[in-house]
């Protein structure tokens, strides 16, 4: 279009010299008309190159129809796309009368911050304090972890071998339990601390290795108890937050019972000692 522009000027600048000699007339009737055609035609073609920020558009598909429906963006809508290098609207959360998302938005969504690999925007509890809990849990499923191999092989007695090897059962179900927290830990942006120098202080069980067999059950038991509370407790606190934390919680909390349960059946099976 420009360009049709240009050569309309030049045979209008031409026609017009031509009829001043014709004319007689002085080269200032020319040259005058002839800058301001030429600095308009510039200015012109300068705001043409810069489109107006409200003159971009999002076009969303219109699923009744089939028709994209276009919708402006204001200048703090925009974003870069990060791998195409193309300018496009920030598409904010906009869940329909279900509470669900199209697909538009989930797809725009996903294109924003995705050093953040899981944790999308919808995301919204408290990443800090979750990890540090987590690291709670790291400790104290460790320390049990520790506590259950060492009972594993310093069990002694007339039952020791099948509760030894019920000990040693549990110990790598345990380990499955923090590796299992470790990984989420890490899906959350943070580090598992595995410093053995703090592993104690922050386990809610504790290390204790038990005089006899019937001690190392009930330390154990103990120990099972207490991880019961504190992961129902963590799950309440979860709330509906972060539905996948909770998720692992209740599983492993679904295997801390079963331990419970083992270990008290233990109890009763062997003889309260004699004086």
């Amino acid at each position: 279009m420009f360009l049709l522009y240009w050569i309309g000027s030049v045979l209008l600048i031409g026609g017009m010299i031509l009829s001043a000699n014709a004319l007689n007339l002085s080269p200032g009737w020319v040259v005058i008309p002839a800058l301001i055609i030429i600095g308009l035609l510039i200015w012109k073609q300068i705001n043409s190159s810069k489109p107006s920020i409200n003159s971009i558009y999002r076009r969303i598909p219109d699923k009744s129809n089939h028709t994209p429906t276009v919708i402006p963006l204001g200048q703090d809508d925009l974003i870069q796309s990060s791998k195409a290098g193309l300018v496009v609207g920030k598409v904010k959360a906009t869940p329909s009368a279900d509470g669900l998302s199209d697909v538009e938005t989930l797809r725009s969504r996903a294109q924003q911050n995705i050093q953040e690999g899981a944790i999308t925007e919808s995301y919204n509890a408290d990443r800090f304090t979750i990890n540090k809990l987590l690291n709670d849990a790291l400790a104290t499923e460790t320390v049990c972890v520790l506590r259950y191999r060492r009972h594993h092989f310093m069990a002694r007695g007339i039952h020791a071998k099948s509760i030894a090897a019920e000990f040693l059962a549990h110990s790598i179900e345990e380990q499955g339990h923090a590796d299992q927290i470790a990984e989420r830990i890490v899906q959350l942006g943070g580090e598992p601390d595995f410093s053995p120098d703090t592993l104690s202080q922050r386990s809610h069980a504790e290390y204790a290795s038990g005089s006899s067999l019937t001690d190392m059950i009930k330390e154990n038991l103990i120990a099972e108890r207490i991880a019961i509370d504190s992961y129902r407790e963590f799950i309440q606190y979860l709330g509906d937050k972060d539905s996948t934390t909770s998720q692992i919680l209740k599983n492993i909390l679904a295997v801390e019972e079963k331990h419970a349960d083992e270990l008290a059946d233990m109890l009763t099976d062997i003889p309260a000692p004699t004086s």
